[in-house]
């Protein structure tokens, strides 16, 4: 009841990915059934609104795989513009941040290459998804679109 209640009251859905065959497989398996599941609630006239977007990122992604990257490649070609172009790359800096409860945001003291990276990869996910947001936001639109990016 619970994923009901959330696939119907949400306005947005994005899906972590790692690069395995077997997550890439149950995303799809899971999309499947978000499709049958809001085929049922709107029959019963509880669908959704709409979603403003619905996308994939790859996760825990190690760019020096390459299984990683065939795979990443692989779900860009399944669900192509579902997909969000910038991946979370695995670091570190967030097993070090889980274990203080923190997120590398609120580390303090660092200026490694490491943070720094992984400030970047986040930085560039980050944006990705707030411009999704925005674009939402029928208040925003005005100003994105002045920005080109709308």
């Amino acid at each position: 009841m619970v994923s009901l209640a959330v696939l119907r009251a949400a306005n947005a859905l994005l899906i972590p990915t790692p690069p395995s065959t077997v997550d890439f497989a149950s995303t799809a398996h899971f999309l499947r059934m978000v499709v049958e599941v809001l085929e049922v609630l709107e029959q019963h006239g509880l669908g959704p609104r709409g979603y403003h977007f619905l996308r994939v990122v790859a996760t825990k992604v190690d760019e020096a795989k390459s299984a990683h990257t065939q795979i990443r490649e692989m779900m860009q070609a399944v669900f192509g513009a579902d997909m969000l172009g910038a991946s979370l790359l695995d670091s570190a800096e967030i097993d070090n941040a889980n274990v203080q409860l923190r997120t590398v945001y609120e580390l303090t003291g660092v200026g490694t290459k490491t943070h720094e990276r992984c400030r970047n990869n986040l930085d560039r996910l980050n944006g990705e998804i707030e411009l999704l947001i925005r674009k939402a936001w029928p208040s925003h639109r005005p100003e994105l679109r002045r920005l080109g990016l709308g």
